[in-house]
């Protein structure tokens, strides 16, 4: 039997698993011995102190951290726990960009937006506990006046709608007829168009879980502002492979450590699905961002 480790959402995941995702990592692979400090003090110090802790992340930035929540101690490990999505981020945006942050978690990517790229930023999560989380970054970065925090989920309308609970970054919305067996929570839901209200933003993540199709359908007016040229999205389908393409926007890739656009994933941890249209456009702040320093490396 495999052994197992604390993983994001609570549950336990196979010590392998993460051990190919250290090793993978272009962070560790930069300075492997580093890294491999990093990930042996937070373990023995996250089980001698009970409850979140404050760390620092990099540059000023810190983050208000807990025993297994994946997606922020990945980033004390790292610097960038999903380092080409993230390193994307931080060469795309560029200061007062509004940057609409999906599905935000406990603010990584929104922290990065405002802190590192000086932009404005619409975090929406709709986990109400994760969403308390997220707005506690924001304030002990003191990025209040740059980071609004919407606690609701985004969907094709508005209304109420259940979420699961108790599951960390893989909270997830559930329908009536998939609730079944899951622990749920009601919360509001708004359209992503009614909350940027006819501002214009130049890049929006989307990372919920599988409800991706739904969002969009509430975004139709967003995504015809010329300001948006990203959409970078964890989960695809056809479906709306097709309509992002009849808005002009094509799938791509990035390597973060090459500042290059892929038609194609590359390595293994390529990231996930970057949306762009206005190619020269994008590759223009691309080639011209200001480095990026994670742990020694430059970006």
């Amino acid at each position: 039997m495999p052994i197992m480790i604390t993983g994001g959402n609570g549950s336990l995941v196979p010590l392998g698993n993460f051990i190919w995702f250290a090793i993978n990592h272009p962070v560790s692979r930069h300075d492997p011995f580093g890294t491999g400090l990093r990930i042996a003090h937070w373990q023995v110090l996250s089980r001698l102190k009970s409850g979140p802790l404050v760390r620092p992340w990099f540059d000023d930035l810190r983050l208000n951290v807990a025993r297994g929540m994946t997606s922020a101690t990945g980033n004390i490990y790292y610097g960038l726990h999903e380092f080409n999505p993230m390193a994307f981020v931080a060469h795309f945006v560029r200061p007062d960009d509004l940057f609409v942050d999906i599905g935000a978690n406990v603010g990584t990517y929104s922290l990065l937006a405002a802190s590192h790229c000086g932009a404005r930023v619409i975090a929406i999560e709709a986990s109400p506990a994760t969403a308390a989380c997220l707005a506690d970054n924001v304030a002990l970065n003191g990025l209040s006046e740059r980071i609004e925090v919407h606690g609701c989920a985004a969907g094709p309308s508005a209304g109420d709608i259940a979420i699961t609970v108790q599951q960390g970054a893989a909270n997830h919305v559930v329908l009536a007829d998939d609730a079944i067996g899951e622990t749920v929570e009601t919360v509001a839901m708004a359209t992503i168009d009614s909350i940027i209200g006819g501002r214009q933003p130049a890049m929006m993540k989307l990372d919920v879980e599988g409800f991706e199709n739904e969002v969009i359908a509430g975004a139709l007016e967003t995504l015809g502002a010329d300001s948006l040229d990203a959409i970078q999205i964890e989960s695809v389908d056809d479906d709306l492979d097709v309509l992002l393409g009849k808005c002009g926007f094509r799938r791509h890739w990035y390597d973060g450590a090459q500042r290059e656009l892929l038609d194609a994933p590359r390595g293994k941890l390529p990231g996930d699905t970057i949306y762009l249209r206005n190619l020269d456009r994008v590759r223009e702040r691309l080639a011209t961002a200001h480095t990026l320093n994670i742990r020694g490396l430059a970006l």
